[in-house]
């Protein structure tokens, strides 16, 4: 079982339950799931343009954004990928 949580660089990590437990075990602290904080999902759409989605992604201190309706994300990383690759 794996969950995502959220990183210090405004993006999100995986991480498994056994390694949650581990850390949890080390530091002698249980947290409950209400007090892990809370990020709201940033999403756009098609009608976005190359410069919206960039805005959003500054705006909204995110790394990535989800496509509306779908599990498909846009990513920083993928944005500069493609830029490179013109």
């Amino acid at each position: 079982m794996f969950d995502i949580i959220p990183n210090p660089y405004s993006g999100y990590s995986a991480i498994s339950a056994r390694k949650m437990l581990e850390i949890a075990i080390m530091y002698g602290d249980v947290i409950t799931v209400s007090k892990i904080p809370k990020k709201r999902i940033i999403t756009f759409n098609n009608n976005y343009t190359p410069k919206d989605i960039i805005t959003s992604m500054f705006e909204n201190k995110t790394r990535k954004l989800i496509l509306e309706n779908t599990s498909s994300f846009i990513r920083d990383r993928i944005i500069i990928e493609r830029l490179l690759e013109s």
